[in-house]
C-alpha cells in the first residue's frame, strides 16, 4: 500500500481512466506524476531523507506520517534528527497535531 487504502483506490480509477482516454499518451503523464510525486515527497521530508531510503521512500514516509509513527520509525532507523528537521522545512512535524492553532 503506497499511501492511504483510499488515496490508493482514487489513483488507481484516475490512473485507468487516463489510460484509456489517452493511451499513447499515458507513459508520458505516468512519469510526470511520478516526477510530480518525487518533488511532494522532499518538500515534505526533505531531498536528502527520500533519497535515503529508496525508490520507495516518499511513500513510506507518508504511511508512517499518516499513521503517527514517523517520529518513532526514524528513531529505529537512527534518523531522529530528521524528524526535527522537517518542521524547519516546513514539512511534517514529529506530532502532526503540533501546528494546529487552538
Amino acid at each position: 500500500m503506497a499511501r492511504s487504502a483510499e488515496h490508493q483506490d482514487y489513483c488507481g480509477e484516475y490512473r485507468g481512466k487516463v489510460e484509456a482516454a489517452r493511451p499513447a499518451n499515458f507513459a508520458y503523464y505516468q512519469s510526470r506524476f511520478e516526477q510530480y510525486k518525487g518533488r511532494l515527497d522532499a518538500a515534505l521530508f526533505g531531498e536528502e531523507l527520500v533519497r535515503a531510503l529508496g525508490k520507495s521512500g516518499g511513500d513510506v514516509l507518508v504511511r508512517k506520517a499518516l499513521n503517527n509513527e514517523l517520529a518513532d520509525w526514524l528513531k529505529l532507523r537512527g534518523l531522529e534528527g530528521e524528524a526535527g528537521r522537517m518542521d524547519e522545512r516546513g514539512g511534517v512535524p514529529e506530532r502532526p497535531e503540533s501546528h494546529l492553532l487552538p
